[in-house]
């Protein structure tokens, strides 16, 4: 292979890591100690490109690989729409950003009940703890949380919605929005769910629950089943002494299997999701509190959480989709990055 003796940056795709941008290079061939400056550009508010922040990256002495971390505020970091290496006329010298460096918004919905519960029993608490580092929470009520238009609403042990709260809440999710709902006493004492198909509701859901010595009495408490390939959560390990003692019930039909993203080791779904519009309903048949499971006591809650926060994003088009479509690029990027 004849390759050329001039020394090569290229730049690997950034990464949000906790609160900071992780950014890596690689450079051919390897020889001594070196430093490459990487710029974020993006846009101010006034629509002009500008250079925004910079990172040194230090290569050691023999290594292919560097790293470095880049905090930004979350304004700022939302702005960034490449980096690049400076003094490097190459595209690998360029990486183009998207949403995945994009903190997601999250509307924790707070009710009467919830303010006067004590901390440690608020589902909301166990909610702030677990996705505080991973995004930007806001709390309110619906009429308040659904203008501000945030990526995920949270509702936590809700029963039935007035009205006018549940319309005003089906046309922001068709529009995009991630509806995440978690059981409690109140969701399996009201009707919600019950009658029909309601479209804030992934399943329906049988009278009354699931516990053990209850009704439909469980031997002993449940641990949670691997999760399958085409599970958001797929790939998480899942803890051998995380239980759940008590559930609300899905009512079987010919799309509950379609619907279930987790299940406890007996087949019980224990996470369900659908598709509304251009958004998606996911209901988690537990507490969000320690009341009816140990999982919000695990890594693993956290780790959910945000596999579903990420999914709030749309999906990217199928093939199928695409097809028969025409295209015209309005921006290009050439082979020397410009």
């Amino acid at each position: 292979m004849i390759q050329t003796p001039r020394r090569i940056l290229a730049l690997r795709p950034p990464r949000l890591d906790s609160t900071e941008i992780a950014l890596e290079a690689v450079r051919t061939p390897i020889g001594g100690a070196a430093q490459a400056s990487i710029a974020a550009h993006g846009l101010d508010p006034a629509g002009i490109e500008r250079r925004l922040a910079t990172a040194t990256l230090s290569f050691a002495p023999g290594d292919a690989v560097a790293q470095a971390a880049l905090a930004l505020p979350p304004e700022l970091r939302n702005r960034v729409t490449r980096f690049e290496i400076e003094g490097a006329r190459s595209a690998a010298a360029v990486a183009l950003t998207d949403d995945a460096l994009r903190r997601r918004e999250i509307g924790l919905v707070e009710s009467r009940e919830t303010r006067e519960a004590a901390e440690l029993m608020s589902p909301l608490h166990y909610l702030r703890v677990a996705l505080e580092p991973q995004a930007e929470l806001i709390s309110g009520d619906l009429p308040t949380l659904i203008p501000a238009n945030p990526d995920v609403i949270v509702l936590a042990d809700a029963g039935a919605l007035p009205p006018s709260e549940a319309e005003a809440l089906q046309v922001w999710v068709e529009s995009g929005g991630l509806l995440l709902r978690f059981a409690g006493p109140r969701l399996a004492a009201s009707d919600a769910g019950r009658d029909g198909d309601d479209p804030l509701m992934p399943v329906r859901l049988r009278v009354g629950g699931r516990s053990v010595g209850g009704t439909m009495s469980w031997g002993e408490p449940k641990t949670i089943a691997p999760f399958e390939a085409d599970s958001p959560f797929f790939g998480l390990a899942v803890p051998g002494d995380v239980t759940v003692r008590a559930q609300v019930v899905a009512q079987p039909g010919p799309d509950l299997a379609a619907r279930v993203i987790a299940q406890l080791s007996d087949g019980t779904p224990l996470v369900t999701r659908k598709p509304l519009g251009d958004g998606q309903v996911v209901l988690v048949h537990v507490t969000a509190n320690a009341e009816w499971s140990s999982l919000p006591l695990s890594g693993l809650f956290v780790s959910m959480l945000e596999r579903l926060a990420i999914s709030a994003r749309t999906d990217p088009d199928a093939a199928t989709d695409l097809a028969g479509t025409s295209w015209q690029a309005v921006e290009i990027m050439d082979a020397e990055g410009a």
